[in-house]
């Protein structure tokens, strides 16, 4: 919401310097929606759900070298792909934290409201 609202109030300023009539359109709010949501960080996010006590954050254990043991080396030099770039794509995501979703959780936070 901080990077929303402070790009709001910065276009509505501009507006008024130019002697124009503040305003946001529907365009103008889904522009200004897009570029806060870039701003918005991984750490920003995984803090807004640890606050909210609904997810449960846990890290990912290696499975072990599950690509490799699906296609043998001859297989990709057939394919003409390196191992060297298949070993990139199996390690591209090590360093991403998976949040994974209790469905208890979900539903107690949510028990008793009623959505419209």
């Amino acid at each position: 919401k901080y990077h929303y609202k402070s790009r709001v109030v910065r276009k509505i300023i501009r507006l008024i310097e130019e002697k124009k009539e503040p305003g946001i359109d529907i365009l103008d709010a889904i522009m200004i929606l897009n570029s806060a949501w870039k701003d918005v960080t991984e750490s920003t996010i995984k803090n807004c759900y640890q606050k909210s006590k609904l997810l449960e954050f846990s890290v990912d254990e290696n499975d072990g070298d599950v690509i490799s043991d699906a296609i043998d080396e001859n297989e990709l030099n057939n394919l003409g792909i390196s191992p060297e770039i298949l070993e990139d794509f199996y390690h591209v995501d090590d360093n991403v934290r998976r949040i994974i979703v209790k469905f208890s959780s979900i539903q107690s936070s949510i028990s008793g409201n009623v959505f419209y």
